[in-house]
């Protein structure tokens, strides 16, 4: 998992903890294209962290590493902690160009020996 303590040259680019999960009303990719079920693709971010960086609720804002980016809609909330940003995985590239897997490394992780989902560090900014 990269965070500031076991990547420390990455974390000083990218000082924000991307935390993904999965959404309640769909299956993976599943779903993502029925009208009834779309939605806008959205990132949790604390409202100090969006402060530092001059977003606002509803702006758009491009997530970034050295990896890839992406584009999704700022929702502020306090239900993350400042230095984590959180969306949900299952947006795939053809429903609003956010598949968080351009983001995240090719590392394998210690349980299991799988790829290492949910976890990466990158930046965000305010779309101009």
């Amino acid at each position: 998992v990269e965070n500031k303590y076991s990547s420390p040259n990455i974390y000083s680019k990218y000082p924000l903890s991307l935390v993904s999960s999965h959404a309640h009303n769909k299956m993976n990719s599943q779903f993502s294209d029925l009208s009834i079920l779309k939605e806008e693709s959205f990132v949790w971010i604390n409202p100090c962290d969006a402060a530092t960086r001059g977003i606002n609720e509803n702006d758009k804002v491009k997530i970034y590493n050295e990896r890839g980016s992406l584009i999704l809609k700022a929702t502020l909330t306090e239900k993350v902690t400042s230095g984590i940003v959180h969306t949900y995985f299952g947006w795939w590239g053809g429903v609003h160009q956010a598949n968080i897997n351009k983001l995240i490394g090719d590392y394998v992780s210690d349980i299991g020996y799988g790829t290492a989902f949910q976890n990466c560090l990158v930046e965000i900014q305010k779309v101009k």
